[in-house]
Order: C-alpha cells, then structure tokens, then sequence
C-alpha cells in the first residue's frame, strides 16, 4: 500500500510541475525572457472564414434505443484573433493569434 501512495502522488506532483512550467512558459517574454512578464493588452480581429463539420445524431424509438444514425453537416465560422501582450519589465509588444471556431 505504501508503494501505491508514493506512485499516486508523485504522479500528482508531476502534473502540477508540468502545468506550472506551461503556464511559466505562456506568460514569458520573448525579448527580454523574464517569466510571468507578459501582460493583456487588447485584441483584434483578423478574419472570418466559413466552416463545416459533420455530425453523427443518433435516432432513438419511444424506449430510448438506437435504431438509426444520421450524418448532419453544421456551418459555422473561424474567427482568427490577434492578441497584443506587453511585457511588464521591458514594455515590448507581443502578437499571439487564436483561431476560435464558431457554430
């Protein structure tokens, strides 16, 4: 049993140092390479395109039974983001883009 406890939380230490040196690495300047520099500034739309994706809808009777499926093409847009950041330290501006899909 105490093999099984020292596996489970170095298993959640792991995680946690990972997602820290993600979010450590997210939020670093490029220029002047400090971490958790970067700070939110304003956005701005780029573009939109449309999109399509296909979904599978399950037909169920009166009992809640599958008896079908059908495939069903739904439209929608990609929004394609630019986001400015500033540094705290070296007041350089940083561009990131984000598409988000739309439905």
């Amino acid at each position: 049993m105490k093999v099984m406890e020292i596996v489970c939380l170095l298993l959640i230490v792991a995680i946690f140092a990972i997602i820290t040196i993600g979010v450590m690495f997210s939020s670093r300047c490029p220029k002047c390479k400090k971490f958790f520099a970067l700070k939110y500034s304003y956005e701005k739309l780029v573009g939109k395109e449309p999109i399509s994706k296909i979904e599978k809808l399950q037909i169920k009777d009166k009992k809640g039974q599958v008896i079908g499926t059908q495939e069903q093409r739904i439209y929608g847009t990609r929004e394609k983001h630019k986001k400015f950041y500033i540094c705290k330290h070296c007041k350089s501006t940083t561009v990131k883009y984000q598409d988000i899909d739309v439905y």
